[in-house]
């Protein structure tokens, strides 16, 4: 549902509606036959349109399991912190998350929204950071799938991705006359002239 498997969104909702109802998971998700039951569920009505639905829910899991297979047979064997990592890091450079993700912030860009663009980028840089600190801490420590997605959580925990505020990291240009700007740290004055600034005070005579 995030876009990043090549999977089109109404693909993803036939697909999860047909797991949902006839409750697939673990081998059963990864088995190599094709789905046969009717996306119905429980009845005997054979339609055109129920061979279309089942003809795209198996297109989906082709694309879904393609990547996943291969990691999770490397999860089968005993692994180190460092082994389970590095099939991580392939699982997501077979998806090419980091292109996908590099091509989203763009987009941001294009529109002019830098803040998600860096939000974007971070997100990436946060979930390798945290694969480094992992390989780095307890690389040769053998652990099961369960204690390493443990291991992931309470790292993730500790990491934040966060941008500078616009506000925060930005230069305000303006006329003198007109700006009206406060907690001003360094101002740079380019142009001023006697009488233009400081504005030189005049009588109107009223007072």
């Amino acid at each position: 549902k995030t876009g990043l498997c090549d999977v089109e969104a109404d693909d993803c909702d036939i697909f999860e509606k047909y797991v949902n109802t006839w409750k697939i998971n673990g081998s059963r998700f990864l088995a190599d036959e094709d789905f046969c039951n009717s996306p119905g569920g429980y009845t005997d009505i054979k339609t055109e349109r129920f061979d279309q639905i089942l003809e795209r829910v198996n297109r989906t899991k082709k694309q879904f399991c393609a990547p996943l297979i291969p990691f999770f047979e490397s999860l089968k064997k005993e692994n180190t912190v460092k082994d389970i990592c590095v099939c991580l890091w392939r699982y997501l450079d077979a998806l090419k998350i980091r292109d996908k993700m590099e091509a989203e912030a763009a987009e941001y860009e294009r529109t002019g929204d830098e803040q998600s663009a860096r939000e974007c980028e971070g997100i990436f840089n946060c979930f390798a950071d945290t694969l480094d600190t992992l390989v780095a801490t307890v690389g040769g420590q053998k652990v099961s799938a369960h204690e390493f997605l443990k291991l992931l959580r309470m790292c993730m925990r500790t990491k934040k991705v966060s941008v500078i505020p616009t506000s925060a990291d930005a230069v305000t240009v303006g006329d003198a006359h007109m700006l009206r700007a406060a907690g001003i740290r360094h101002i740079f004055l380019i142009g001023a002239c006697d009488g233009s600034f400081p504005l030189a005070i005049k009588d109107n005579g009223y007072f």
